[in-house]
């Protein structure tokens, strides 16, 4: 099966790179990864220093060890200009692998943005926020497991004694270049709306192996965000997400609710949450996704769990996820 699945991923991998029609990663906790989802909303938080960490390992269950890994860490701060304005700066590392073959990229970031508050009423604050992210991306692909249809020995096999092909490179490094943009707005008492907009990959770097001119395709994200309090320490936090990316659109719409707790205990909140998502290109359309969320904050430690689950006519498909992150002061 698996001496299958190989031969599967080469050969499709081949021709989509030619097409450029890969996509990138993206975390479900989209609302956990601010730094990846929109550079404006670097320096954006209740905190002088944030500290995040994401990893998600996508279809384990199909895919076993093969499946899709991705590891994110980032850190950000601010700097104040003046009584309104400061600016947000940080660092994002990505670490995403995919397959028996390893396919992926490591991809370096800075990220950079400029707030101000245009707010009269301090406790009440609303901002606007322009961003830029700028670094450089590694990706690469380990054919030392890959079969080829040279090597078919003719019996359902492979035979690693015949000759098999190559790639005219197989690692390479190319920089990358986004933009951000985000209104956010505070009406006190856990009553707060983000809205925000962000291009990536706006330079459209080459990322063909075999030597094309095939163009990583700019994504585009649109992304909403609120929260609305029900009772003394109840709130709802509604949250939607759309991506679109060459052949590819995405659409998470959802909601979770947070329980505070008493502002002196340990234990911050307890937030518990449901997404669907809804995916399709000109490919074909994925079955829809369902993510549960568990998510709690203890002192400046904030812990999330998620788990996505899609059923195919065939298949289900299930994904894991964990984020991390630290406030300090």
């Amino acid at each position: 099966m698996k001496n299958n699945f190989t031969f599967f991923f080469v050969i499709n991998f081949v021709f989509l790179t030619q097409l450029a029609l890969a996509q990138d990663f993206h975390f479900s906790q989209f609302e956990n990864s601010l730094i990846n989802l929109n550079p404006a909303l670097s320096g954006i938080y209740n905190g002088q220093h944030r500290l995040l960490l994401n990893y998600k390992n996508q279809s384990f269950n199909l895919l076993k060890s093969d499946g899709y890994r991705t590891v994110s860490v980032s850190y950000d701060t601010r700097f104040k200009v003046s009584k309104k304005t400061f600016l947000g700066v940080g660092a994002n590392f990505i670490n995403d692998r995919a397959g028996a073959l390893d396919f992926g990229s490591d991809q370096y970031k800075l990220t950079t943005s400029y707030v101000h508050n245009f707010s009269k009423d301090p406790k009440a604050p609303q901002f606007i926020s322009f961003g830029l992210d700028f670094g450089v991306s590694q990706r690469s692909v380990d054919l030392t497991n890959a079969q080829w249809p040279s090597q078919h020995d003719g019996n359902g096999g492979f035979d690693p004694n015949l000759s098999g092909g190559t790639l005219k490179n197989n690692n390479f490094v190319h920089p990358d270049l986004g933009i951000g943009v985000v209104w956010e707005k505070s009406m006190g008492n856990n009553n707060a709306i983000r809205i925000g907009f962000a291009m990536h990959h706006i330079n459209r770097a080459k990322v063909s192996f075999i030597g094309s001119d095939a163009r990583l395709n700019t994504k585009y994200t649109a992304h909403a965000s609120g929260e609305i309090k029900i009772k003394q320490r109840l709130a709802l936090l509604p949250s939607v997400l759309f991506l679109s990316q060459g052949s590819l659109k995405q659409l998470m719409a959802g909601s979770s609710a947070r329980l505070y707790f008493n502002p002196k205990s340990t234990l911050k909140y307890l937030q518990v949450g449901a997404w669907r998502k809804a995916v399709s290109s000109s490919i074909n359309s994925a079955p829809n996704t369902y993510t549960f969320l568990l998510e709690t904050q203890i002192q400046k430690l904030r812990f999330a769990f998620s788990y996505d689950s899609s059923k195919g006519e065939q298949f289900v498909n299930n994904s894991l996820e964990f984020s991390l992150g630290y406030f300090f002061k």
